[in-house]
């Protein structure tokens, strides 16, 4: 007998339908993946280069800033760390394992900086962004050729994304690099080219370079409750939506759609 021998119709096609779409969503991310343009740190001759914009956003404009620039004598020190972070779901723990390159800025100013961290974590998607604004133009009644200009943008933008502008074309929560409470930038390495250990390598002839450390984060609900607010936050922040949505709805008793809402105004603060 051969397999789907004695599977009814209406069971196979929609399983084919679902398999078809994960196929479409994980060779999108790989073709993204293998683009010239994607990298996340250069070394140059006094300065490194970061950029911030995750390989899964790219078809975002390109005019927006995704890059910074720091000085070797702006960096304190730079170190490899290992993390393993525990989470739940609704009926498990899962584990995680992470590998971050770790940048200490010794300047203050860095307010720049977390800023345009800021902005491209609460990215929105273009066709959601100028519909806000056409509703804003249009409650405060601004002149017709206003109105017209943002109307034919709206246009334009459906055209690049003739399906409706789906999921695989909104915003990704991947985000490669964050700011830590410790002022640190912190640069996830999980499965970047060249290897972790190459690229401090390649920092230690310019920077001091600190120990391996490892550290632990349990994000499960039988932490005490008093953490509960900064995990929440910090998962948010990681881009752990669905994680921190869980974990709200463990503490607060929400709702699926209270949840999404709660987690979704923390990214606006």
């Amino acid at each position: 007998m051969k397999f789907g021998e004695d599977v009814p119709d209406f069971v196979q096609y929609p399983m084919g339908f679902i398999f078809a779409i994960a196929f479409l969503i994980t060779f999108s991310r790989f073709r993204k993946a293998l683009r010239p343009e994607n990298w996340v740190l250069k070394l140059g001759m006094d300065r490194i280069l970061v950029k911030y914009r995750s390989y899964l956003n790219c078809h975002l404009p390109d005019k927006d800033p995704i890059i910074t620039e720091i000085s070797f004598s702006e960096i304190a020190w730079a170190r490899k760390t290992k993390e393993t972070v525990y989470t739940e779901n609704s009926d498990s723990t899962q584990t995680r394992f992470y590998t971050f390159l770790d940048i200490k800025l010794s300047t203050a100013n860095t307010e720049e900086l977390k800023n345009a961290l800021k902005f491209e974590r609460n990215r929105k998607p273009p066709i959601e962004s100028l519909n806000h604004d056409l509703f804003l133009a249009r409650k405060h009644k601004k002149p017709k050729h206003e109105i017209d200009e943002l109307i034919e943008k709206v246009r334009l933008e459906k055209l690049k994304h003739p399906d409706g502008g789906k999921r695989i074309n909104g915003v990704s929560n991947h985000h490669l690099v964050r700011w830590t409470d410790q002022d640190i930038l912190r640069i996830e390495w999980n499965g970047l080219c060249p290897s972790i250990n190459q690229a401090v390598d390649a920092l230690k002839t310019k920077v001091t370079v600190e120990s391996e450390i490892k550290i632990e984060s349990d994000y499960t609900s039988n932490k005490s409750d008093k953490n509960l607010d900064d995990q929440i936050l910090d998962l948010a922040e990681r881009g752990k939506k669905m994680e921190a949505i869980t974990l709200v709805r463990m503490k607060y008793g929400y709702s699926l759609t209270e949840a999404k809402e709660f987690v979704e105004n923390l990214f606006k603060k």
